[in-house]
């Protein structure tokens, strides 16, 4: 029964059930100079291609716009979520495939990142950088 139970949760961790469908992103540009273009509304889109954690992505900006998801080796051997521009492929995980990284996190929730310091590709703390929920 328990089985049964912890599979229905993580099943529903992955498809994104309990998480917000909709954030609002506002990036600082004093640490790197172009985040500051993609602040706006991000959609929660589930990644059937690598089934595992979503992503979301800017609104009105499809394939081209910015984009939050979730790397398992990111730092150290720990994982965090990023932010990039274009498609998520598996170099969004390296530091040349993305613009900024949250501090290390387990978390599926991108929104339990919003107290956690943001760093830029090279490792330095973004000067600001907020999460909201879209009602």
């Amino acid at each position: 029964v328990f089985f049964i139970f912890a599979t229905f949760i993580v099943m529903g961790q992955i498809n994104g059930n309990y998480l917000q469908k909709y954030i609002q992103v506002e990036f600082g540009d004093e640490t790197v100079n172009i985040l500051g273009t993609f602040s706006g509304c991000y959609q929660f889109k589930l990644n059937k291609k690598w089934y595992v954690r979503g992503s979301y992505e800017e609104i009105s900006f499809a394939a081209e716009g910015g984009k939050f998801s979730y790397c398992n080796n990111l730092v150290d051997g720990e994982g965090g979520w990023t932010f990039s521009i274009g498609a998520v492929s598996k170099e969004t995980c390296t530091e040349a495939g993305y613009l900024a990284r949250s501090a290390a996190t387990k978390t599926f929730d991108l929104m339990e990142t919003a107290n956690l310091q943001w760093y830029s590709s090279e490792g330095l703390p973004l000067d600001y950088f907020r999460l909201g929920e879209v009602e």
